[in-house]
């Protein structure tokens, strides 16, 4: 079996949340408002030192929906403890953006659930952000896909007809549910990273409709963890690994993937996307042509545009010409970009998009 590895920087260009799965409840953490940053509670430890009564009434607090009383409970120990005690009552810190600052600071006075944060992946021992390699290749696999849909010999008659993604993946690139060793991507790997944990914010994400970008967003408010990036003015990065395994005989894929064709697949499926979202969306097009423009020779040089995380939208996961249109027919169709962007609130005049980041050879 030939393994080709190459290693590449991880550059985000806007926020990125990459979802755990994990939300913090108000009652896990606190503000600490000198410094502007959020403190996850370690609560195993702070539920070891309430009495075996005010252990009890927490979880009666809980059960009932009291969450300011809950909240007062586990806090307690917390407050009460000297500077120097204090951290280990304390699993991190995450600094927290000025938008996300003064709701958090008002729902800790009345707590609610809409107070919740997504977190991102962290390791527990040491507070650092985990950057998984599922997420990259799965924004990989999505363009790969698509740019197989798109070639010339597609069989695209009949990939219209199919009622499920599922159905187009499997026959573009040749394996199906009884042979899944024949997935191209089975012999695919990206390395997990590591982000440092300062280089990481709480924001909230904004949902803009197209035609009224003015309004402000309703519902539920939302706060999330995300990376840093350059539309912060910042260039923070980290390395991964990226695999491509070529075996033969009856391990051999149903599609062998090259490199040239995957950066040629992100060339084409990404950087048409980033162009739609300027087209379509006024309040974002500056902010993507700045960055688009000053990553033109990385991407020359062999760099790959992608897009990952949460709040990208369906249209940044699905197949060029090849996308459902919701209430008119089960058959797969051509459908225009939607109609709303989440943003990330990175100051009260500045707003961009989520997910967006490059892929740089690393030598």
């Amino acid at each position: 079996m030939r393994k080709v590895t190459k290693r590449f920087r991880f550059r985000p260009l806007t926020p990125i949340h990459i979802g755990s799965g994990e939300r913090l409840a108000v009652e896990e953490y606190t503000i600490d408002k000198k410094r502007k940053e959020l403190v996850r509670l370690n609560v195993p430890e702070l539920l070891r030192k309430l009495s075996p009564v005010d252990r009890s009434n927490f979880e009666s607090a809980i059960d009932q929906g009291r969450l300011r009383d809950a909240q007062c409970l586990l806090h307690g120990p917390w407050n009460s403890a000297a500077d120097a005690q204090r951290r280990s009552l304390e699993r991190y810190r995450t600094r927290v953006g000025q938008g996300s600052y003064e709701q958090l600071c008002q729902i800790l006075q009345q707590p609610q659930r809409s107070g919740e944060v997504m977190i991102l992946p962290r390791n527990e021992l040491s507070g650092e952000v985990i950057i998984p390699g599922s997420s990259i290749k799965g924004a990989l696999r999505t363009a790969v896909v698509s740019y197989l849909a798109n070639l010339p010999n597609s069989p695209r008659s009949e990939l219209k007809g199919y009622q499920k993604g599922l159905e187009v993946e499997q026959r573009l690139l040749g394996y199906s549910q009884r042979d899944l060793e024949k997935d191209p991507f089975r012999h695919v790997s990206v390395s997990d990273s590591v982000w440092p944990a300062s280089e990481v914010q709480i924001d909230r994400p904004r949902l803009r409709k197209l035609g009224r970008e003015d309004e402000q967003t309703s519902g539920v408010q939302m706060h999330a963890e995300r990376l840093l990036s350059a539309a912060d003015g910042a260039s923070p990065s980290t390395v991964i690994e990226i695999s491509l395994h070529e075996p033969n005989g009856r391990r051999a894929p149903g599609v062998r993937l090259t490199w040239d064709e995957v950066w040629l697949a992100c060339q084409n499926f990404y950087i048409n996307r980033a162009n739609q979202e300027r087209a379509r969306f006024p309040f974002v097009e500056n902010s993507i042509a700045v960055w688009l423009q000053r990553v033109q020779n990385e991407l020359e040089k062999g760099a790959m545009l992608i897009r990952v995380g949460r709040f990208c939208h369906f249209d940044s996961l699905s197949i060029d010409n090849l996308r459902r249109k919701p209430g008119k027919t089960s058959q797969l169709q051509q459908q225009d970009i939607g109609s709303t962007r989440t943003m990330c609130e990175i100051s009260q005049d500045i707003q961009v998009p989520f997910g967006w980041a490059l892929l740089e050879p690393v030598a």
